[in-house]
């Protein structure tokens, strides 16, 4: 071989093992960003599971007590009743007794 053909095939096989090290890099690069991307993506995600928790927590006691309120209110609304009820007929006896 002439050192002429010998620079030639150094060459060529320097650039392309440059090109394999930059290909490898690129890859291993953009390999390291889809893994950085995935794992900031994984990390909002689990912090969107968090607040979702906390608010179907918060919704749940607000429906318990909501509840606890509603049924307050019916006791309530049951004794009104039955109150008006005795009252009503409190008064059609005493109208009764004056018309006897």
């Amino acid at each position: 071989m002439t050192t002429r053909s010998i620079e030639s095939v150094a060459a060529i096989v320097i650039s392309s093992v440059l090109a394999s090290l930059l290909t490898g890099c690129v890859a291993s690069s953009t390999y390291e960003q889809a893994q950085e991307k995935a794992y900031v993506q994984h990390q909002q995600d689990q912090r969107q599971i968090l607040d979702l928790n906390v608010g179907n927590r918060r919704l749940k006691e607000k429906v318990e007590t909501l509840e606890s309120s509603l049924q307050a209110s019916r006791e309530q609304l049951t004794r009104t009743e039955q109150e008006r009820k005795e009252m009503r007929d409190e008064m059609l006896r005493l109208k009764i007794e004056k018309e006897q």
